[in-house]
């Protein structure tokens, strides 16, 4: 077989005698660290199929994240045919022309982790213009490789891959290295910056300070920054290595990098295929309403907010959200936020636990609930967290729910005076 020498088929004759003497000499292809580059790899292949048969996600949100994880599997495909001890030999014996053919995992890594992140915290998200302009330095690098690589013929591929070493090669590489890890460090921090704004949205949406478990949203953005920004150095360390001749130890770096990537891309996405089904959306946060309001709150708008909140008690419901309630107004999730902001000075989350406090208040001094615990009063007020409960309580009432309870019934509630009759009967 010729894999590669089109052409030439006494290098080809070559080539697979230097095979078959090295498969007589049992050389060994893939060393330890290349076999933790093709477990990220397998990793990624799994995760995609997971994704389209198990996952429930939507479907714009799946092909994003699939092609996040395949651009994942591309990039230590990349880096075990560019610099695998027993393996870049081989490839450059019989199949030179994959050389930089995974390398454009690295240009469309990261606007797809972006895009993935925007599809899940917007509602209706799709691509623009300015989404597809995040890909265009691809392109470029798809234009550069194309003319200046793979169209040479075979030979001359082979030639080139031979001058192994960082002087062997023109600097101006090194220099779109820099850069290519410059604009994958720039979407991790896009991507971080809007899982942020999009933690705190929901903190204003939803009147729970628990919401949604953001832990695999933090691991997926935070963790591939770190190691972006960690490319990053190594790139730029490269680059001075190269204009200075100065000798550091990047394989060391490099090596690093590799693992922790393996590591990172197990343990993000089994989280993601476990907890991310739990979060919820809230709309595209519109840059024109960012700024101070300035229309003047409707009256009645305001008085149809407090009689049902006085009526119905929506507010009873643990998963009540901004969106929910403005839907039993009728007003748009816009128009009911501004009304709490404007008229109450609250948000929605402190708004709505205002009346579960007062509702708990009520409680815990009812007659009728004197065998309630402090924690059954809890839940029928709408709150599904006892620390949540407790801090909220103390913070509006300056004192713990069972405090309150003790200091204005100037007893225990029944069931702790009958544990107490009972043990000092025992006693006696």
């Amino acid at each position: 077989m010729v894999s590669g020498y089109a052409g030439n088929s006494q290098l080809g004759k070559l080539a697979d005698s230097d095979f078959q003497l090295m498969m007589m000499m049992d050389l060994i292809l893939f060393n330890t660290h290349d076999v933790v580059l093709l477990i990220t790899v397998y990793q990624c292949v799994l995760f995609s199929a997971v994704i389209f048969f198990i996952r429930r996600q939507s479907l714009q949100s799946n092909f994003f994240l699939v092609g996040f994880l395949l651009s994942s599997a591309a990039i230590p495909l990349d880096t075990l045919i560019n610099f695998g001890a027993g393996f870049r030999p081989w490839m450059l014996g019989h199949h030179p022309n994959w050389f930089y053919v995974f390398e454009f995992g690295y240009w469309v890594q990261g606007p797809f982790l972006l895009w993935y992140v925007r599809s899940l915290v917007y509602k209706n998200f799709s691509l623009g213009w300015w989404d597809l302009l995040y890909i265009s330095p691809f392109f470029l690098y798809l234009a550069h490789q194309v003319i200046g690589y793979h169209l040479l013929p075979a030979e001359l591929k082979a030639q080139i891959q031979s001058q192994d070493g960082l002087v062997a090669q023109s600097s101006a590489i090194f220099y779109i290295n820099m850069a290519r890890e410059f604009l994958r460090a720039f979407f991790g921090v896009v991507s971080a910056i809007e899982a942020r704004r999009y933690r705190v949205q929901i903190k204003k949406r939803c009147a729970l300070v628990e919401g949604p478990d953001f832990t695999w949203l933090n691991l997926l953005t935070y963790g591939f920054l770190a190691l972006w920004v960690w490319a990053l150095l190594i790139a730029a360390l490269v680059l001075y290595s190269v204009e200075t001749g100065a000798v550091l130890a990047i394989g060391v770096l490099g090596l690093l990098a590799n693992y922790a990537t393996c590591l990172l891309i197990g343990l993000s996405m089994t989280v993601i295929c476990t907890r991310s089904s739990a979060l919820s959306e809230v709309e595209r946060i519109n840059p024109a309403a960012a700024g101070p309001q300035k229309t003047q709150v409707n009256p009645e708008q305001v008085q149809a907010l407090e009689a049902l909140m006085r009526n119905e008690k929506p507010y009873l419901d643990p998963s009540l959200t901004l969106d929910a309630l403005a839907a039993r107004l009728s007003f748009s999730p816009r128009t009911l936020s501004h009304i709490i902001n404007r008229h109450y000075g609250y948000n929605f989350f402190e708004f709505i636990n205002k009346y579960r406090i007062d509702a708990a208040k009520e409680m815990l001094l009812k007659e009728s609930q004197r065998h309630s615990t402090v924690l059954d009063i809890m839940y029928k007020a709408g709150f599904n967290s006892k620390a949540t409960f407790n801090n909220f309580f103390k913070k509006s009432v300056g004192m713990t729910p069972r405090e309150y309870r003790k200091n204005n019934t100037g007893e225990f509630p029944i069931h702790r005076r009958e544990l107490v009759a009972a043990t000092a009967s025992e006693e006696a």
